[in-house]
């Protein structure tokens, strides 16, 4: 039997998105979209009118199929109105006829956003499509709209992002770009297969633009303008205004909260990857560690910002971009540098660097001409330990798995590890287990308190996991025991039968025990068939390499 559970809005960050996913399926979009205009008209697909939203979600209810909990809803109008409002400043739906427009009104189409359909998809990959809206989705997540790929951020119980120095450390490459985006208005787009975007435009995606909806890709860094220095009109600077760096982070990572974004951009300027311009002189580079780190990081679109020597060392630039002054920049005569207040010598930053494996080069820093590296034939996995020794001061160690799941940086990277291998679920299934493990012991704590309120949440989660990986219906099935399954089956239907709330907690026991073993089954998977191969991938190397150098300049202590 389905049971119904009324939800109290909330305001987490994960209740917010499920709300907007739930959302979203329930307005029904198709591709023939909403027409606009009486003489002239003109469709936009997959749109719909705040009329249309309003209703839906006054009205909000998710049909179940073949799940346990069914999602209703009441929410007043004004309340509905307030919400599409929140969906847009979040950057999940915007008005295709007027792109700068920040706020719903009648008789305007909106539209999803490319982060908007990931949120959607990402929901979608725990909850089945109900079968009468399954040709409607598949229609809207296939087409060009949904191409964002949001960066996965960590949040701890109070819905606060969990941070770490290697998370500062792996956003701002993300922000960076593997190479400049800098902004033309000839360009086609951000989409790496040639194909046009419908959220592409001109003069839209230019970086100071009062678009709402600006990226519809990750894999690119903020878009960039260009200027050159007075002293030297041949080596460009690369620069940007902190109200693009704010719309980045906004579209291209799972944030809806403004004052979160300043937070993370800050971090960029305590580190010193990125300082102010100055307006006057245009110089920059890496200035006093002390002067850079007290600034303040200002979301305006009159403070400009460029990236430091530091910054490019650490977005990976070095092999894509001419005016990096690292090691290619060496004048022969230059043995050896100072960067940070430490020595470095020129074939320490050539191991610091990325190089072209096709051709074995870099790109001179001064004359941007290929630099040929020296190749070692003989380059064995003691060797490039032994160089990594030399170069960071002492043999690193590898993390264990319990330590890259306490860190939200190296979660995230081993996360995305995990997604290319195509065995995410393990991960997320441990995550989802042990909520519910931590959920259970705190209202067992509660001696006072274990009312049927109290324990619905619990119970929500429970469902919830349950459907999403572990019953037979499961949309991605977790691969475990056919006997801890038919345990959970049999336990599950027995929850929905209880009525007491003592009743209730002896099944959730049960339920939890079984839950406890397939937490430490997922954690054994990812030690034993994916820690090896992640720890020796070439995304952890990197960040590992430029995380110690960073270590050996003062940045981490």
């Amino acid at each position: 039997m389905t049971k119904m559970t009324t939800y109290t809005l909330a305001t987490d960050t994960r209740s917010f998105l499920s709300l907007f996913s739930t959302f979203l399926l329930s307005l029904k979009l198709s591709k023939s979209g909403l027409k606009v205009g009486f003489l002239i008209s003109k469709s936009y697909p997959f749109a719909f009118s705040m009329e249309d939203g309003v209703k839906v979600l006054t009205t909000l209810e998710l049909d179940p199929g073949s799940r346990a909990v069914s999602i209703k809803c009441h929410i007043s109008e004004s309340r509905a109105k307030s919400l599409l409002a929140q969906f847009m400043v979040a950057r999940l739906i915007h008005c295709p006829e007027d792109r700068t427009r920040d706020s719903p009104a009648p008789n305007v189409p909106l539209q999803p956003t490319a982060k908007g359909l990931y949120v959607l998809s990402q929901h979608l990959q725990a909850n089945p499509v109900p079968a009468s809206q399954q040709k409607n989705v598949s229609a809207l997540l296939s087409s060009n709209y949904n191409t964002m790929t949001c960066v996965t951020l960590v949040r701890d119980s109070n819905d606060v992002i969990s941070t770490s120095k290697y998370l500062t450390l792996l956003l701002f490459q993300r922000l960076a770009g593997k190479t400049p985006n800098l902004y033309s208005a000839n360009d086609i787009g951000d989409l790496e297969d040639g194909r046009q975007s419908p959220y592409h435009h001109r003069y839209f995606t230019h970086p100071d633009s009062e678009a709402v909806t600006q990226y519809y890709v990750s894999s690119v860094g903020v878009r960039l303008l260009e200027t050159t220095r007075d002293c030297d009109s041949k080596n460009p600077v690369f620069y940007f205004s902190g109200k693009a760096a704010w719309q980045w982070i906004m579209e291209c990572c799972e944030v809806v909260k403004g004052l979160e974004i300043i937070d993370i951009l800050q971090e960029f300027t305590t580190a010193g990857f990125i300082e102010r311009l100055n307006p006057e002189s245009r110089e920059y580079g890496d200035t006093d560690s002390d002067s850079i780190s007290s600034q303040k990081f200002v979301c305006s679109k009159a403070a400009k910002y460029c990236f430091t020597v530091s910054g490019m060392s650490v977005a990976g630039w070095t092999s894509n971009l001419p005016a990096t002054p690292l090691s290619s920049g060496f004048p022969k005569f230059v043995k050896s540098r100072i960067l940070h207040g430490i020595e470095v010598t020129k074939e320490e930053l050539v191991e610091l660097q990325e190089i072209d494996q096709a051709t074995n080069t870099t790109l001179d820093a001064a004359t941007g001409r290929p630099v040929e590296v020296p190749k070692d034939d003989s380059d064995t996995e003691s060797k490039r330990e032994s160089r990594e020794e030399r170069i960071l001061g002492y043999k690193h160690e590898n993390p264990s798995l319990a330590t890259i799941l306490q860190d939200p940086g190296l979660t995230l990277l081993f996360r995305d590890y995990l997604e290319s291998s195509h065995c995410v679920e393990n991960h997320t299934v441990y995550v989802s287990t042990h909520e519910v493990i931590c959920a259970f012991f705190e209202l067992t704590q509660q001696h006072k308190k274990r009312t049927p309120e109290s324990l619905a949440s619990l119970l929500d989660l429970i469902y919830s996991t349950y459907d999403s990986y572990l019953s037979p219906q499961a949309p991605k099935e977790f691969n475990m025991t056919s006997t801890w399954r038919d345990e959970l089956c049999l336990l599950t239907g027995k929850l929905r039968t209880v009525e007491t709330v003592s009743e209730s907690l002896l099944v959730v026991t049960e339920i939890v025990r079984v839950f406890d073993v397939i937490k430490t089954h997922a954690f054994r998977i990812m030690e034993i068939d994916s820690l090896p191969k992640f720890l020796e991938c070439r995304e952890y190397r990197r960040c590992l390499r430029t995380f110690r150098w960073l270590e050996r300049v003062k940045y981490v202590t």
